[in-house]
């Protein structure tokens, strides 16, 4: 099923039950067992599965004078398939936002009925938290998309990462996962460890999982223990980082033990970083210095030749309203092959495996796919990266080597980094080119039209304006045009005129509805007929669109 949003609230008098939900089209019955959640005696986050849905659950509680206690309890829960990889973290990050919403909301609690306190809702109140709900939806509803893409690509650095991870409830000391080196280290599988107590374990003793402790430890340099391998009798040293993490009235800590054995492996994997690092920030630097898209692309573009060695390299963007991605800049490949592959279909296989889901292709992970991206040329060793902006895939970016390459994890990695920074930049770049352009139009529309238009409050006061060329020569002649912006209609016009004005402009706004008013001005022995459309902006400002009806000045 799609995504769908509840609000819950726990009636004193009839239970738990939704009185929010969204989409609006969603039948009941599929979400009915929802509400029943709030019986359940925990807080903050939590998971729970129906069947082929999985739902995520944010308790949190209003001030409300009625309520026992001076709270009562409402459940907001996120309802997804079951298959989506959805976790504890992500719908932290999703519905906290709305919950302080609801909680920040002044005189929130006057939404809802309270029975038997004889108090009945108010419907401006209950509104006001309708349209934020909604709204907030469909907000969260491209987001999600983009939030479970990067919980998966978080998931597969989690397992594969080089450093032993382990991540504990803080009050229990319970194992909540582990990751793949953290197997090794213990010597046990994932499945033997979650579940139980941290100090089971060997690698953990009381300066470890004391809350006391790890406060210190987290303000502190991470320290270094040694513990003995009991497969090999040989003494390891760890450098322990400890982190806590708060997941609604919940705290988690991860640790994360890294080996300091081999030191001297140790030192060249710290200059190595400071190497890819600097990289990074040397093809950032460079693309942060192009003043518009075609002149980012090619820095991209030369910037990775030099700094890779490339033989080749060549950057796609998509164009979604054809559904296909299209070569914007290249150098190194041949022209046959680049009229030949100058557009994508992104909706078809291989290609929608990089443009769709996000997929790198690296090191010759998925061979038939690499070989269609470069067919009719040789290759030794390949790289295609997506780039991301902040919730989509905009485009990528495909690289050949000069010789035959193995990325190492690292390398794959700021490889990866790289294409989410220049992502975004192209993105900000692209919204700059599309904005001086908007800009461009508005101003060769504004200068054309035939009428003038005033922005104008309730008040009668002008807060801007645009004449068209004939009546601002009139007006020129009167008065200077540049002093009309903060002064009153009535400092331009008759006193009937502008009153009668103030009142139409008035009325529009009250019933938020357009009308129209016409009037005549005698200028230089000239009567001029005029005729005004107003269009109420809000509830304190209207648009006057004042155009000339008579033909002869």
């Amino acid at each position: 099923m799609e995504i769908a949003l509840l609000l819950s609230r726990f009636d004193p008098l009839y239970g738990p039950k939704i009185i929010l939900k969204a989409p609006k089209s969603l039948e009941a019955e599929i979400v009915s067992k929802v509400p029943s959640l709030m019986e359940i005696p925990t807080q903050g986050v939590f998971m729970h599965i129906f069947g082929q849905l999985k739902t995520a659950n944010l308790f949190f509680k209003l001030i409300s004078p009625f309520a026992r206690g001076g709270y009562e309890s409402f459940m907001l829960s996120l309802v997804t398939d079951a298959n989506t990889n959805l976790t504890l973290l992500l719908a932290n990050e999703l519905l906290a936002g709305f919950a302080q919403y609801i909680i920040n909301l002044e005189d929130a609690y006057k939404a809802f009925d309270y029975e038997p306190k004889d108090f009945s809702a108010s419907p401006q109140k209950l509104n006001e938290i309708k349209g934020f709900f909604f709204s907030y939806f469909e907000s969260i509803k491209p987001a999600i998309k983009t939030l479970v893409m990067a919980e998966n690509r978080y998931q597969v650095l989690f397992k594969a990462a080089r450093d032993a991870i382990f991540i504990m409830n803080r009050d229990t000391g319970i194992i909540l996962d582990i990751n793949m080196e953290a197997e090794k280290l213990v010597e046990k599988t994932r499945q033997e460890v979650i579940g139980i107590e941290a100090l089971i374990l060997d690698l953990f003793d009381e300066g470890l999982v004391d809350p006391n402790m790890v406060k210190h430890l987290i303000d502190q340099p991470p320290p270094i223990i040694s513990r003995i391998k009991k497969s090999t009798g040989t003494h390891m040293y760890l450098e322990v980082s400890v982190n806590e993490i708060q997941l609604g009235d919940q705290y988690f800590i991860q640790y994360i033990f890294h080996d300091m054995t081999d030191i001297q492996s140790i030192e060249d994997k710290l200059t190595d970083q400071v190497k890819k690092t600097e990289m990074l920030n040397k093809i950032i630097s460079i693309a942060n210095q192009a003043n518009n898209l075609s002149e980012l692309l090619k820095k991209i573009r030369d910037s990775f030749i030099d700094l890779f060695d490339l033989k080749g390299c060549s950057i796609y963007l998509i164009d979604k309203p054809h559904n296909l991605a299209r070569i914007k800049v290249h150098k190194g490949f041949p022209s046959y092959f680049i009229l030949e592959n100058s557009e994508l279909d992104i909706s078809k296989n291989p290609y929608d495996i990089v443009f769709n889901k996000g997929v790198a292709l690296i090191n010759n992970n998925f061979p038939e796919f690499i070989q269609k991206f470069f067919e009719g040329i040789e290759v030794n060793s390949t790289a295609i990266i997506p780039l991301f902006s902040k919730f989509e895939i905009i485009g990528s970016l495909i690289m050949a080597f000069n010789e035959s390459k193995s990325l190492s994890p690292e390398e794959m990695e700021l490889i990866v980094t790289i294409g989410l920074e220049l992502g975004t930049a192209v993105e900000r770049m692209l919204n700059k080119d599309e904005l001086r352009q908007s800009e461009m139009q508005n101003t060769i529309l504004l200068n054309h039209i035939p009428f003038s238009i005033f922005r104008i409050s309730n008040e009668g006061v002008i807060l801007d304006f645009k004449l068209d060329k004939k009546i601002e020569k009139i007006v020129d002649r009167v008065f200077s045009s540049k002093d009309i912006i903060g002064k009153h209609i009535n400092e331009f016009l008759p006193r009937e005129i502008a009153e009668n004005a103030k009142i139409k402009v008035e009325q529009s706004i009250k019933e938020n509805i357009s009308s129209e008013m016409k009037f005549t001005l005698e200028v230089n022995k000239n009567r001029i007929i005029f005729h005004s459309n107003i269009v109420p902006l809000g509830n304190k400002e209207a648009l006057v669109f004042l155009h000339n009806l008579t033909r002869i000045w």
